[in-house]
């Protein structure tokens, strides 16, 4: 089985080719997707992590043929910095490196993804998820909002290229809030916006979604240094009501 693979739907809007390292994660995140998708219960799933039996080797035998011009996203079905022994992570952006492919991470463990911040180079880049102001309630076991926007910071003044994921969009005026501080600050180079599915926003209607659309798009107007994206879910909310 290869490890570099080629998501499809949503996550297709992430990145084209992407590696998974673990299974399981304990950020125990009450929105989670990831254990409807394995088709086990979220105290599984949130119990422990591990890397996948060899996944590095097979990273290895993959990367070797892999086109150089196409970024690895990093990752999907679990958060590749998670508490505890985080190492093989930093072995596959090194795998990655000598085959000079380009990697894109997504995090929420961001005090551990700092220490890999030396290995990133041009076309690179480190992302976080934003997703409440308050992260403890929606996601016990991740590092905490403050800390993704001061890991940005960092990694802003290293060089290296940054993007933010708000999503999913649970009480919008978190989403907005956080999106308006990371482009008062310049903290990213683009952002994107989804939605949320499985009945965990506090927008309800296609009629909410339309609003919060416009005023996504309205706070993007301001901010001219920062590309900000809106996923397909939530233009297709937008477009229904339009």
């Amino acid at each position: 089985m290869k490890a570099i693979y080629k998501p499809k739907g949503k996550a297709a809007e992430y990145g084209e080719y992407a590696v998974n390292l673990y299974s399981g994660c304990v950020h125990g995140c009450k929105y989670c997707y990831v254990p409807g998708l394995l088709r086990i219960s979220r105290e599984e799933f949130r119990s422990g992590f591990k890397l996948r039996p060899g996944i590095l080797e097979q990273l290895e035998k993959d990367a070797a043929k892999h086109p150089k011009d196409k970024p690895v996203f990093l990752s999907f079905t679990s958060d590749p910095y998670q508490p505890g022994n985080d190492l093989p992570t930093r072995e596959a952006l090194e795998i990655l490196n000598k085959h000079e492919i380009p990697f894109i991470i997504l995090t929420k463990g961001p005090s551990r993804a700092i220490r890999d911040f030396e290995l990133y180079k041009p076309g690179d880049m480190y992302g976080v998820s934003l997703v409440c102001d308050d992260s403890t309630i929606q996601e016990p076991g991740a590092g905490l909002t403050k800390q993704r926007l001061i890991s940005l910071s960092i990694a802003r003044d290293m060089g290296i290229s940054t993007w933010v994921s708000f999503e999913p969009v649970i009480d919008p005026r978190d989403t907005l809030f956080l999106l308006t501080m990371v482009l008062q600050n310049k903290l990213a180079d683009f952002v994107k916006v989804g939605a949320c599915s499985g009945g965990h926003s506090k927008i309800k209607t296609k009629a909410e979604w339309f609003k919060f659309s416009n005023t996504v798009e309205r706070i993007a107007s301001y901010y001219s240094d920062t590309q900000v994206i809106l996923k397909q879910e939530l233009i297709d909310l937008a477009e229904e009501r339009r």
